[in-house]
């Protein structure tokens, strides 16, 4: 293999917006110049560009977050409700 190329992986600074595309035939282009073949270079490309669809991002999180919150608060309203009107009718029925 000609030239020299290194990989590394890094977490995306805090608050950095992670890319939702990348260039797929300027790495391509670019993993050829430094001595891969046109196969490798395609099979890399091709598995960086789907394993990027596969983070979630902090908004994600926080997204999610929200609606369990939601959800819970629901839960947790209903369920005292319940235990009220159940409480009532006990009273009311004896």
């Amino acid at each position: 293999m000609r030239g020299s190329w290194s990989f590394s992986v890094r977490a995306p600074p805090t608050g950095a917006k992670p890319n939702k595309m990348i260039d797929t035939l300027k790495l391509s282009k670019g993993l050829q110049r430094a001595g891969m073949t046109e196969a490798q270079a395609e099979g890399i490309t091709e598995a960086l560009a789907d394993a990027q669809t596969d983070y979630i991002t902090r908004k994600d999180l926080d997204l999610a977050l929200e609606k369990l919150k939601s959800e819970l608060q629901r839960f947790i309203l209903v369920t005292i409700v319940l235990a009220t009107v159940a409480q009532i009718g006990l009273h009311f029925w004896h």
